[in-house]
């Protein structure tokens, strides 16, 4: 148990420090969704010489899940611009930070995971310290909500789209878990696939809009980091995944949370108010 949960917090926490890759790609204006193409290709390239002797022994639906999974996470990043384009920051970064509810309650409804009180309250604890959290960012949304209603129904199904987008890594990594007789044999597999489809997706969809920054250092140095931060979080993921979804995904969200914090105070400076200490 203790290597479980310590293997959540690393995992959070690794998640969690690709913000300071985002921190270094802003200097040159560089979107997340650009930072993707790099951050795949590194990630990719490493899983690739880890993975390539186990690769026959998957087969059509998990190649076909592991490849939709990284085109998930593309949409995912992509819908960022016209959320905010639409509502604040604090509500999006809410539906982000929320993607482990789906994913605890796969565990509970088809895995037959028990859904103990103990199980209960953290998962509402750790709800409750992402509203919270994201109320404390409010100061720095990017723009408000419109009161038109088609705006406003349209900024929720935004949020809705980036919250199921965002489980569906989590869920396809349970279920790819459950029905692999060793999984720890093809883990590998499953990120390099998973790269594979966020590249070609970051990749096609910049190149069309012409808005790769080829030129910029901090595009491959970002990027780079980015890709080491997503990997160790996903082999450590990877590691944990046995457990109880319900324990796993919370606590992997919960030290996330927490880390992002410290890496937000620490490199932005971002100030820290009763609200913000209250959702910790």
């Amino acid at each position: 148990m203790h290597w479980l949960i310590l293997g959540c917090v690393g995992a959070g926490a690794a998640y969690a420090s690709i913000g300071f890759a985002f921190h270094v790609a802003e200097k040159d204006r560089i979107s997340p969704h650009q930072l993707a193409i790099i951050q795949s290709l590194a990630g990719g390239l490493f899983c690739l010489a880890l993975a390539w002797r186990a690769i026959p022994l998957i087969d059509a639906p998990f190649a076909a899940v592991s490849l939709g999974t990284g085109v998930a996470q593309y949409l995912a990043v992509r819908l960022q611009q016209p959320a905010l384009a639409r509502g604040p920051f604090s509500l999006m970064l809410c539906a982000q930070m929320l993607v482990f509810v789906p994913a605890t309650c796969y565990g509970w409804l088809f895995l037959g995971e028990t859904a103990t009180v103990w199980s209960m309250l953290a998962a509402v604890a750790a709800i409750a310290a992402v509203i919270v959290g994201a109320l404390a960012a409010g100061g720095g949304t990017h723009a408000a909500i419109s009161g038109k209603r088609r705006a406003r129904l349209i900024y929720g199904l935004l949020l809705l789209a980036m919250l199921i987008l965002g489980a569906e890594s989590n869920i396809a990594n349970k279920a790819l878990e459950q029905r692999s007789a060793d999984f720890a044999a093809v883990a590998n597999v499953w990120l390099l696939l998973l790269f594979t489809g966020l590249f070609i997706c970051s990749l096609a969809d910049n190149l069309a809009r012409r808005a790769i920054p080829w030129r910029s250092r901090n595009f491959y140095l970002g990027g780079g980091i980015a890709g080491a931060c997503s990997l160790t979080g996903m082999s450590l993921q990877n590691m944990v995944m046995a457990g109880p979804a319900s324990l796993v995904f919370t606590l992997i969200n919960a030290s996330g949370i927490v880390a992002a914090a410290l890496i937000g105070t620490l490199l932005r400076r971002e100030k820290r108010d009763a609200a913000c200490y209250a959702g910790l």
